[in-house]
C-alpha cells in the first residue's frame, strides 16, 4: 500500500487504518512506517501521529520488545 493511500485512509478515519480497533493490519502498516522513516521515505504528519500512537500500545511495546534481536 503507497504511503499516499495509507495518508488518505487515515483522513477518513485517523484512529484506525481496518474497522474499528487495532488489528494486525495495524501492526504491520506501523512496521512498514517505521522502515519508511529509516529509508528517508517522506511520511506525511498523519501517518506519523497514527504510527505514534500505534508503537505507543503497551502490547506493541511487549511485542517488539519480544521480537527484538539480542545485543551481539
Amino acid at each position: 500500500m503507497p504511503v499516499r493511500t495509507v495518508e488518505r485512509a487515515l483522513y477518513d478515519k485517523p484512529h484506525y487504518i481496518i474497522g474499528r480497533c487495532f488489528t494486525a493490519a495495524g501492526v504491520l502498516l506501523s512496521t512498514c512506517i517505521t522502515w519508511a522513516v529509516r529509508y528517508g521515505v517522506p511520511v506525511a504528519d498523519i501517518v506519523l501521529g497514527y504510527h505514534q500512537r500505534a508503537t505507543a500500545r503497551p502490547a506493541f511495546a511487549r511485542a517488539r520488545q519480544t521480537n527484538a534481536i539480542p545485543d551481539q
